[in-house]
């Protein structure tokens, strides 16, 4: 076995390629000094395998020098901020931009243009681990991603190329864990998940390095539908876990609000970006209510998607909508205020005299012809008679909203 890590020789260790997620070393050294944490190093063998790594711990165990690595630039545990997206356009191509440039870490140039040109109508980037936020992004995408030897992170879906001829035994066959064990003379460039071997679709392939021999087990895919137990159990893991950090109830302050009643929020945890023209669920049918800046909301994520953050709550004390929309598109429903049964006058609508108003115009009228019929001279007419005003009401509204009663 004839491995090195920028010419230092490696006297036994362990290494795993992954299906998803970027790939690892544990190493022991041939040598007086180790490297610093955070060093960008080489892997290379005698068997044609480059790997770009960066040095994540280092230790001396009875003077020997021991490493671990993982593949890329070292920012897949960084902490990132939140960040939100959205606007006309926005595609994966720029989501995945903005996570490259907070992690650190470098994007393959072999991501398919599919993949980097489909459509997001907005994402919530919550504030942790730069992993993590990769991890929710793939699987919202229904895509996978590993980082490749040369040290940059693909995102895509394997193609199932075959394996390039190259020299093995077959140590053994376990057929419970679906993985079978090479002997070869050490890494090789074509055991590579995401390729085939013997028909099956290679998942995770780890190399097991001594001074005497190399072993690579790698663990067989039965089917595109059927993983091995080990990585069925860790995909489904992963899609029941990637979403719990968009479930639950997230307080937030209104900051603006859009012609279209949706608003901007600023959450109360620095773990949330500020959004932007998130919709109101009233949680009433037909109901819309157009907030005002300043008011305390709760916002939450409908199916704890990370496109679709909703205001579903808020603070009674802050309540004070300066507009409110109720609709039905019941053929016979009413919309009734407080048990009303009359409806709901509107600007514009007809307006007809009152019942004390008819009278008293009648009485006038009365008045006025008996005055005119026995008018004198006009230099000496006569006295005009007494007449009260109209008691209550002088209109009454004669048509209003037929759907809204009150």
């Amino acid at each position: 076995m004839d491995l090195s890590i920028d010419n230092k020789p490696v006297i036994q260790g362990r290494l795993q390629l992954p299906a998803k997620g970027p790939w690892w070393g544990e190493f022991t050294l041939d040598a007086l000094e180790s490297f610093d944490v955070g060093q960008r190093v080489t892997v290379r063998s005698s068997g044609g395998l480059e790997l770009a790594a960066t040095v994540q711990r280092t230790e001396l165990v009875d003077e020997v020098p021991h490493v671990r690595l993982v593949g890329g630039r070292g920012g897949l545990n960084r902490s990132i901020a939140a960040q939100w997206h959205t606007g006309p356009g926005l595609s994966a191509r720029t989501v995945l931009a903005s996570w490259a440039e907070a992690s650190g870490e470098q994007l393959s140039s072999t991501i398919a243009a599919s993949v980097l040109n489909a459509s997001i109508d907005r994402w919530v980037r919550s504030k942790g681990r730069s992993i993590d936020a990769l991890d929710a992004l793939t699987e919202a995408l229904g895509v996978t991603w590993r980082v490749l030897p040369d040290g940059t992170v693909w995102l895509g879906s394997d193609t199932d190329t075959a394996l390039d001829r190259f020299t093995y035994d077959v140590v053994a066959r376990r057929v419970a864990t679906g993985s079978v064990e090479l002997a070869v003379d050490a890494p090789v460039p074509q055991l590579m998940p995401g390729r085939t071997f013997e028909g099956r679709k290679i998942g995770t392939v780890e190399y097991l390095l001594t001074p005497q021999k190399c072993r690579a087990v790698i663990a067989l895919i039965a089917s595109t539908e059927q993983d091995t137990l080990q990585e069925l159990v860790t995909a489904m893991v992963r899609r029941a876990l990637w979403r719990e950090r968009y479930r639950g109830m997230f307080r937030a302050e209104v900051v603006a609000v859009q012609s279209d009643w949706s608003v901007d929020l600023r959450p109360a945890n620095p773990e949330w970006p500020e959004l932007t023209a998130v919709p109101v669920r009233s949680g009433s049918s037909g109901v819309r209510s157009k907030l005002s800046p300043g008011a305390k909301v709760a916002f939450e994520f409908e199916d704890a998607d990370p496109m679709r953050p909703v205001v579903t709550m808020w603070d009674t004390a802050t309540f004070e909508p300066t507009e409110l929309a109720i609709n039905t598109k019941a053929a016979s429903g009413d919309v009734v205020l407080q048990g009303g049964s009359l409806e709901v006058a509107r600007r514009t609508d007809p307006a007809g005299p009152s019942s004390a108003m008819t009278t008293w115009m009648t009485e006038v009228s009365t008045r006025v012809s008996a005055l005119t019929a026995g008018m004198g001279p006009v230099l000496n007419p006569a006295p005009l008679p007494t007449l009260n005003p109209p008691v209550g009401a002088i209109a009454t509204i004669t048509s209003g909203a037929p759907k809204v009663k009150a």
